[in-house]
């Protein structure tokens, strides 16, 4: 909320200099590393176990909404009121988060989390340490790196999509992720309408085909229309993706390990993402747009071909109940001390 006003602040006193807004995004950014693993960790502890997949779905419903309304409405009130007035009533709008965070019953932490804290370095590698140490952990957050990489960065280069390969006004980039958002509302219905007997393996390889399907869609004409039925197709995909990873996460993590391992599902986004962003954008200047759609459409579908057919494919996701605890030493080497059945999931990575 304090970075939403200052964006507020900077706009209606005049000062429209870019080093003061980048300077804000990275603000937003770096709290946007401690925000979003906290936000992540304790939807298990507002639900009961066995309605944790529908919470999931719902978490990613809501996103996937705001993801139509947002830009809809910035559209509608950049038109009819101003910057200043759309900044302001962005910042306003936090109150709503900050009433629903006050309702929220609190739950006391369990007797078995408790446990002294490290530095924050520590926690950082024990996270890390965790995730390397359980395939189907380290895959969710290879997934989401590899999807990061080469397909959400796409989304910060939407205005030159719109310019340079839709031939559009950039105006035309609110329809886009409208439509994004659209689809993931598809997505969410769909994987909704299938309950429970859909696996997490074949979600990720289906949201990864969807990938695939629709960046090929906005590679392959120059047709708006066309390249929005494409970014809807990649809507249904991003949310899927995130189904299946944090379905897994949120499954198969003790609770005293869940945030550090959410933050380095996180991370594998905010690494991902903005280093994908500057190397296809390098790239394309290089090939062109549309020849860059198609490198990136073509390297998640070698990933998932790879994975699929040369490295175990995805199954170690699909496990449902919580895998060993781990003791991690002064060297950062793990040992197994257990907290579940560890033979119901893949064994841990020698």
């Amino acid at each position: 909320m304090v970075v939403a006003l200052g964006f507020w602040g900077l706009w209606a006193s005049g000062h429209h200099r870019l080093e003061f807004f980048l300077a804000l995004n990275v603000a937003n950014g770096l709290l946007s590393t401690f925000n979003s693993p906290i936000w992540q960790s304790f939807v298990p502890g507002l639900v009961p176990q066995e309605h944790l997949t529908a919470a999931v779905r719902l978490n990613s419903f809501q996103f996937s909404l705001a993801r139509v309304a947002g830009p809809l409405a910035a559209g509608i009130t950049l038109r009819t009121i101003g910057p200043s007035a759309t900044f302001l009533g962005n910042a306003v709008s936090f109150l709503a988060v900050l009433a629903a965070l006050a309702i929220v019953p609190r739950r006391p932490p369990q007797p078995h989390t408790a446990r002294p804290r490290g530095s924050t370095w520590r926690e950082v590698r024990d996270g890390w340490a965790y995730t390397a140490r359980h395939s189907s952990l380290s895959l969710a957050v290879i997934n989401i790196t590899v999807i990061s990489f080469f397909g959400w960065s796409l989304n910060s280069l939407l205005p030159a999509i719109a310019r340079d390969h839709f031939h559009v006004a950039t105006t035309n980039v609110g329809w886009m992720a409208g439509v994004y958002g659209i689809g993931g509302v598809l997505g969410v219905v769909w994987t909704a309408t299938l309950g429970a007997s859909v696996r997490r393996s074949r979600l990720a390889v289906s949201s990864l085909t969807l990938w695939v399907i629709g960046i090929a869609l906005v590679a392959t004409s120059h047709r708006l229309a066309v390249g929005l039925a494409g970014f809807a197709v990649i809507g249904a995909g991003h949310v899927m993706s995130g189904q299946a990873s944090q379905l897994a996460i949120q499954t198969q993590v003790p609770e005293q390990y869940r945030g550090r391992v959410v933050a380095a599902y996180l991370q594998g986004i905010f690494l991902g993402a903005p280093l994908g962003a500057f190397a296809l954008s390098q790239l394309s200047r290089l090939t062109g747009l549309q020849a860059m759609l198609f490198v990136s459409a073509g390297a998640l579908a070698a990933y998932v071909v790879t994975t699929r057919f040369l490295l175990g494919g995805f199954e170690s996701l699909d496990a449902t109940q919580p895998i060993s605890r781990i003791r991690i030493d002064e060297a950062g080497v793990g040992e197994s001390v257990g907290d579940g059945p560890v033979g119901a999931v893949a064994s841990p990575r020698r």
